[in-house]
């Protein structure tokens, strides 16, 4: 029996630190926790002006928008803010594609939907995006929007 008493305690030992560690780990990982909730609580949300027709007034009236982060915004992020803040445009009326063909140079593309809008709105939709386009990527000198279908 004596031979034993080593291994048994040995393995007692192992067996308090396993225990002992896993305690550890969980008081870390709701420290942890803890702090991503406050770092996110604390994160604020950045805001960008977009320029948006507002039809009642026949004006383009300048709108803050929040986001979460502006650093990463694309041509089409813009684009997409401003179909979606644009109050007269239906859910049909969307975004197709963005083409970079070169550094001063965008295509884009807007589903056909849009030519069910009049003369005036479409003229306005199409300002607004070259406005807030133009404005947060100011290396972009054309912009060309196309509807799907047209040549």
């Amino acid at each position: 029996m004596k031979k034993y008493i080593l291994t048994v305690f040995l393995l007692c030992l192992l067996g308090f630190t396993y225990v002992y560690k896993q305690e550890m780990l969980k008081e870390n990982m709701v420290d942890t926790v803890i702090e991503l909730e406050t770092v996110e609580k604390v994160k604020t949300k950045e805001i960008i002006n977009l320029k948006i027709y507002v039809p009642l007034t026949s004006k383009v009236e300048n709108k803050e928008i929040e986001i979460k982060n502006k650093e990463f915004l694309t041509i089409g992020d813009y684009v997409k803010l401003t179909l979606k803040n644009s109050e007269f445009l239906s859910n049909k009326m969307d975004l197709l594609s963005v083409y970079e063909i070169s550094d001063d140079e965008v295509m884009i593309i807007l589903s056909n939907e849009f030519s069910e809008l009049s003369r005036s709105s479409f003229v306005a939709i199409n300002t607004t995006l070259k406005l807030n386009v133009k404005e947060a990527f100011p290396k972009v000198r054309t912009i060309n929007i196309k509807l799907d279908g047209e040549n």
